[in-house]
Formats: structure tokens, C-alpha cells, sequence
């Protein structure tokens, strides 16, 4: 069975992450057909009598018509809606990660995986973001800068030992500290990517959330038949997609420690069409809008103080539809009396120091780690079982 899937997104910056007034990027895909999606969004401009012909979530939200739209979409495709939320931050935190650590711990790369150390440090570094905001913003500003250019001249300012600033908090030091030991091997692959499809929308995470959402859906059908709108980082990626064109063995595999679907068996090339005539496009709009739109407004109540005004039904509906693969910070990578985060502390702190004092940075690592955790779980049994001191 061949499965039509529409495709939007919302919060499109490109490769800045940096856009204070778009937190977060949003991609929603919805399986629908075609004739249903028309009949649909004809039925709800006629009943809201809705101007331009066309659901818009940006123009929908102004007016209490319009929110009455976007409650009738999300409620009737929530179910039929997979979508991924994306904090653009903590998202520079990530890419921080695996264009400057992951290259140095390559050889042991799956060690460091299956400990989830990336997620710990990624988490850290977002950490800093919010309670250091003024450092780590300069140092992400940094990668950020070099990362859009592929100029490694750019980058300078990472491989300096100190920080101009007095404040800079020992972890980001840390961090400093580690681009320095390892400056050739970090300026050798963000110079790989100059002239690559890849390294031009380098920040971007549109393909991304399109491949995530696209190997979500080939667990349910056979074979897809995806609708975008116009998008230069899906067209000039598209060898990618053009790849599972005709794929019927369907693979599955461990990612990120979940059994998940590693492709999909695409119809034909991915079509690029206009929204005002591809009415599942429209539909997928108004999930990515809103999906956006919820996520700065919790946003912005924990960070500003203001109430979260959004209909109950919304939030519900999104919800159901989000995705298991959103990037996004958790903090639960921060509690440091957790036995797995104390020892991605310690192995942290063991590979920043291990260059100075001239030992290879992944000589013995995996026999370091299993003594570490080692360790770690007999304290832990100890004090689980240790006797109240009587006296």
C-alpha cells in the first residue's frame, strides 16, 4: 500500500541557531490523500469563511476563527500526524559535540555512545547556557560562526587555553582546554566539509527531522509518497531520499539505544510542490505552527515569567503526534548523584586531563570506565546496606 505523506515546518533559520525570536525549528508530516485534505480545508475556510484561500497557522492564530481552525485540524489528524520539536540551542550544543569531541573519540566512539556521554556533555554545555548565558553564548557563537563558514579561521577563539572573560565557569574551560589538545584533528574535519552538500546546510535541521519522521512512518506502510514545500536543504540533499527510491528491505536497528527503523521505501523522488494547491501541506502547517508556537510559549514562561495562554485541546493534540526523536535538553543528564552521570563526570574530566600528561586519550579507556563503574556500584551498595550507626 502506497502512503501519500504532506510535509511542513516552522521556525526555518537556516543554518542560525541563534535567532532569539525562533527558539525552536518544528517539522510535522501527516498521512492523508490528497482529495481528503481538499475536501477538508475547503470545508474550513468555507466554515470560518477564512480569507486567502489558504490555513496558514501564522495568520490562523491572530483571530478567534482562526483558532477555532487550528483546534479542528489538530483534533481530527493528531492521530495520523508525527512530528519532532527541536530546540535550536541546545541543538548547537549537540553539533558542538560531535564536530569537536566526536572526531577525537572516534575509535571508540560506540563506547562512548552506549554510555550516552554524548548526551551528558551536550546537556552540560545547555546547562551554561541558561546559567552563564554571557560565556557560553560566546563560545557557542564561536562554533557557530566557523561551522557556517568551514573556515577554521574562524575558530580561533576556541583554541585559545583561556577565555577573555574572568568569569568563564571551570566546565567550559574544560572545554577550551580540550579544542587546544586536539586543534589538528578538529580543524581537519570541519575543513572536510567545505564543498559538501552536507557542510552547506551544516547547522540546519530540516533533513534530519524529515529522514527521522520518514523512517517512523516505513514501520507503517510499505511504501510513501512524500509532499513537500519548497525547500533548498531537502533539494539539494535529495541523494539521500533518491537512495530509498524502490528500498522493500526494510532494516531495522539499535539508534540511540531504541530498536527503530533504519530507512523507508520511497515511491518516487520526493515532490516539491506549492501549498496553496497541495492541501495537505496546509494541514501540516498548522501542526508545525503550533507546535512552535506551544513550545516558545512554555518557553518563555519559564524563562520570563509570562502565563502560558494556549487551548488545552492544542497541547493535547500535539502531544499525541510528537515524536520520539526531538532534540531537545533533559535534565535528568544533570543529576549528578546518579551512578551513570557520575561516571560520564568522571571520564569527562579523565580525557581533558589525559593529554597533559602525555597519554594517549584512548589508550585503556574502556578498562578505566569498567573500574569506574565499578567503583561507583560498590559505594552504592555500601551505603544502600551499611547499618545505622547506633552511636
Amino acid at each position: 500500500m502506497t502512503q501519500q505523506i504532506y510535509c511542513d515546518e516552522s521556525g526555518f533559520t537556516g543554518n542560525n541557531m541563534s535567532d532569539i525570536d525562533s527558539p525552536f525549528f518544528t517539522y510535522a508530516s501527516v498521512a492523508i490523500n490528497h482529495c481528503e485534505a481538499e475536501q477538508f480545508v475547503k470545508y474550513l475556510i468555507g466554515k470560518y469563511k477564512i480569507q486567502g484561500n489558504e490555513l496558514k497557522f501564522e495568520n490562523l492564530k491572530k483571530h478567534n476563527k482562526g483558532k477555532k481552525v487550528i483546534s479542528e485540524v489538530l483534533a481530527k489528524y493528531s492521530n495520523c500526524t508525527k512530528l519532532v520539536v527541536h530546540n535550536k540551542k541546545f541543538s548547537i550544543a549537540c553539533r558542538f559535540f560531535e564536530y569537536i569531541f566526536e572526531p577525537v573519540l572516534a575509535d571508540k566512539s560506540s563506547l562512548f555512545y552506549a554510555l550516552e556521554f554524548h548526551k551528558f556533555v551536550s546537556n552540560f554545555i545547555y546547562l551554561h547556557l541558561q546559567v552563564k548565558p554571557e560565556s557560553a553564548e560566546a563560545l557557542l557563537a564561536t562554533f557557530e560562526k566557523g561551522m557556517r563558514s568551514k573556515n577554521v579561521e574562524e575558530l580561533q577563539d576556541l583554541f585559545l587555553s583561556s577565555s577573555t572573560s574572568e568569569t568563564e565557569e571551570k566546565f567550559l574551560q574544560l572545554l577550551r582546554i580540550f579544542c587546544v589538545y586536539h586543534k589538528d584533528i578538529i580543524s581537519d574535519e570541519i575543513e572536510s566539509l567545505n564543498g559538501t552538500k552536507t557542510g552547506k546546510w551544516i547547522l540546519d535541521l530540516t533533513f534530519t527531522s524529515l529522514g527521522v519522521l520518514l523512517s517512523s512512518w516505513g514501520q507503517n506502510f510499505q511504501e510513501l509518497d512524500v509532499f513537500c514545500d519548497q525547500s533548498k536543504p531537502l533539494q539539494e540533499q535529495s541523494d539521500f531520499f533518491n537512495a530509498m527510491i524502490g528500498n522493500s528491505n526494510q532494516l531495522f536497528g539499535d539508534f540511540l539505544g531504541k530498536k527503530d527503523s533504519l530507512g523507508f521505501n520511497l515511491k518516487n523522488a520526493i515532490n516539491f510542490v506549492d501549498s496553496k494547491t497541495y492541501y495537505g501541506i496546509q494541514i501540516a502547517d498548522v501542526f508545525a505552527g503550533a507546535s512552535a508556537f506551544v513550545a516558545k510559549s512554555y518557553l518563555n514562561e519559564r524563562e520570563l515569567g509570562i502565563p502560558v495562554d494556549i487551548p488545552a485541546d492544542w497541547i493535547d493534540n500535539i502531544d499525541n503526534s510528537l515524536g520520539d526523536y526531538c532534540i531537545y535538553p533533559d535534565i535528568d543528564y544533570l543529576e549528578l548523584s546518579n551512578n551513570s552521570n557520575k561516571l560520564n563526570w568522571i571520564l569527562f574530566n579523565e580525557i581533558i586531563d589525559r593529554p597533559a600528561n602525555q597519554q594517549p586519550i584512548l589508550e585503556g579507556i574502556e578498562d578505566f570506565v569498567r573500574d569506574v563503574y565499578a567503583s561507583l556500584q560498590y559505594a552504592s551498595f555500601v551505603e544502600v546496606n551499611s547499618p545505622d550507626d547506633p552511636y
